[in-house]
């Protein structure tokens, strides 16, 4: 395997893999954490660039042991709907559910671990999305979360698009009940990061000329 040369991923996500290198968002790990017992259902939204996929993809999923969580990131790609059910179905090894609800079931039964639904950008749903792929993706939301599965539901966004889930509303009533903003960092949380990585990756800073 390659070395990671470089403790700074800057646009990429920090993943699980990287659990090493990934500091500064403790308190935020932590809330959000505490949030997905709480309720099925949680709104993860902030500025762009403040990390909040590397919230999940690396802070969220390392306090999980594997069997705790089956996770599913899930981008809106031509259609959610169709991308959400292409993700369903690889895991259930190409059976089809005949809803997302039996979807979810299945897979509990399957692999026997909570499902966890994970919208990464999901602000691209009302930028891109048509008004019947949105009302379809809404509706079956509802029936998912009417059925108290075991399955938690994560819309991760944009925070300047957050007014357009008042649309949805009525749909997911709850939908901004649990919510958590991902500020960004301060300089002095900041310094503390560059530090930590520093000593992580044994690099030593010289003094100025």
């Amino acid at each position: 395997m390659k070395q990671q040369r470089s403790p700074f991923k800057f646009l990429d996500a920090y993943t699980a893999a990287d659990k090493d290198l990934f500091f500064g968002r403790d308190n935020e790990i932590e809330a959000l954490y505490n949030l997905v017992f709480k309720t099925p259902m949680v709104l993860v939204y902030g500025m762009s660039g403040t990390g909040k996929t590397s919230l999940i993809q690396c802070g969220l999923s390392t306090r999980f042991d594997g069997p705790d969580w089956l996770p599913f990131h899930i981008r809106k790609g031509k259609d959610i709907n169709q991308s959400l059910r292409k993700e369903l179905t690889g895991a259930l090894e190409g059976k089809k559910a005949s809803d997302l609800k039996q979807a979810v079931e299945d897979l509990f039964y399957t692999y026997f671990r909570p499902v966890y639904l994970i919208f990464d950008q999901f602000e691209e749903l009302f930028i891109l999305g048509e008004d019947e792929e949105q009302k379809q993706f809404m509706a079956d939301i509802q029936a998912l979360i009417a059925a108290e599965l075991p399955c938690k539901v994560l819309f991760v966004m944009r925070e300047e698009y957050i007014g357009q889930l008042y649309d949805f509303e009525k749909e997911l009533p709850g939908i901004f009940d649990h919510k958590l903003r991902v500020e960004p960092m301060n300089n002095k949380r900041v310094k503390e990061v560059m530090q930590q990585s520093f000593e992580q990756f044994k690099i030593t800073l010289g003094a100025a000329d």
